[in-house]
């Protein structure tokens, strides 16, 4: 049988395989991995994914990327899987996977269904697309429960007021 591929934004197939290092380039990536990746497996993310965020502990201790990181820097985390958001820069691409890391790229991440296709995607990364569908199934159930109750309780008042001696 021939192993699954996943094409990435911007038209690269990659082949599916049990990544053991992972490091992160955005904060909605960031933010997906904290959810459904295994401890350990994540080597590195934005500085985004820290206190006060309410899932900053599970991934906590990793390296954070700084968003000037030379080359150097980034290939000393020896990750086997880059993922990133809208990375227009081939020549960083071409040197990561020189240096042997796979590098996929998410695309632009800016509303509910593509951030819900970017979740799918990285579950199948993971080896575990059931994990995507579960997160995006909360997030769903969450978005609803918030839509269904308004965020402010209604104000409540009464006006009275002094018109000549009434």
């Amino acid at each position: 049988p021939s192993a699954a591929t996943l094409t990435d934004a911007r038209g690269h197939t990659v082949t599916i395989r049990a990544w053991r290092r992972i490091a992160s380039a955005s904060l909605v990536v960031d933010g997906i991995l904290a959810e459904i990746a295994e401890p350990g497996r994540v080597v590195a993310t934005t500085s985004w994914l820290t206190p006060p965020h309410p899932r900053a502990h599970r991934l906590a201790g990793l390296p954070h990327l700084s968003p000037g990181a030379g080359p150097e820097a980034l290939l000393a985390l020896r990750a086997d899987l880059w993922i990133v958001s809208d990375l227009r820069d081939e020549a960083a691409r071409a040197r990561l996977e020189e240096a042997g890391a796979t590098v996929f790229d998410v695309g632009p991440v800016g509303d509910t269904e593509a951030t819900a296709r970017v979740t799918r995607e990285i579950a199948t990364l993971l080896g575990d697309p059931a994990r995507g569908d579960a997160l995006n199934a909360t997030i769903a159930r969450r978005a609803d429960g918030l839509r269904r109750r308004p965020l402010a309780p209604p104000r409540r008042g009464l006006y009275l007021s002094v018109a000549g001696d009434s």
